[in-house]
């Protein structure tokens, strides 16, 4: 929860901003709509929705304080000094401070070169329809193919490795808001696991909990589709070396704890 504004010198000791002088800030954000339906909660409140949106849509929603989620930032492309503000903690100011960027305004030559590509905030999933194998034994799943690639629920591969050599448990540290994924652990049954999907499209919210892996943090590409994470199979398979396999003929992905993980 913060802001930047691009501060304009009144004197040598003062400055003055104003809403406009604000940046924009990018990347995925939370916010909070009334729900259109005309839906009320058990206590007869107008039924509010949470959405992950991308910045950019802010002005398109009615909410004065957006929650920036991990992965927002603001970029100062211009020499100048800066005002930054934590929304909340400045309350009893302890948590603002002046950036002051000095040298020549400049841009990266190529940007594709020089940064990332941001991942949707928001996706398509379509069911997959390939057969599945698990140790050449066929199993149901209810996973979806995102942008090209394959995504399973956590917990369903999780449940189906676990008692192999390459099991793992799956933990939920609520005071981090983080995925733990331990190593070498039987899994530890939640409720919901390898549950049949109805077979239709959804949306995938783009996960912003951290990711930690036998205590150290790990980047994983993560989608929340129906409250339940859905992670790349192959992210998965080369975390814990699990074997992946496809045959194009008979259209079959293979997931063998028997042999070890090769990279496309």
């Amino acid at each position: 929860m913060f802001d930047v504004y691009k501060l304009t010198p009144t004197s040598d000791t003062s400055y003055e901003y104003n809403d406009e002088d604000r940046l924009q800030v990018s990347g995925p954000v939370r916010v909070y709509e009334i729900d259109q339906t005309g839906a009320v909660d058990e206590d007869g409140y107008p039924l509010v929705i949470e959405k992950v949106i991308d910045a950019s849509e802010l002005e398109n929603y009615d909410d004065e304080f957006p929650e920036y989620l991990k992965g927002c930032s603001v970029t100062l492309t211009e020499p100048g000094d800066y005002y930054v503000v934590l929304r909340i903690e400045a309350i009893s100011g302890q948590a603002s401070a002046i950036v002051r960027v000095t040298g020549e305004a400049t841009q990266p030559e190529n940007p594709a070169e020089t940064a990332e590509p941001e991942l949707p905030v928001s996706v398509s999933a379509l069911p997959t329809n390939s057969k599945v194998l698990v140790n050449g034994k066929e199993v149901s799943f209810d996973a979806y193919n995102i942008n090209g690639n394959n995504y399973f629920k956590l917990r369903d591969l999780a449940t189906v490795v676990s008692g192999t050599e390459k099991q793992f448990e799956v933990e939920w540290d609520n005071e981090k808001n983080a995925i733990n994924l331990v190593s070498d652990k039987p899994y530890t049954v939640a409720g919901g696991e390898m549950s049949v999907g109805d077979g239709k499209e959804k949306t995938g919210n783009l996960n912003t909990a951290k990711i930690y892996k036998d205590g150290e943090e790990v980047e994983l590409t993560a989608y929340n589709i129906n409250n339940n994470n859905y992670f790349k199979l192959r992210d998965i398979a080369q975390a814990f070396n699990i074997g992946i396999t496809w045959d194009n003929l008979t259209m079959t992905i293979g997931i063998d704890t028997a042999i070890d993980y090769i990279a496309e």
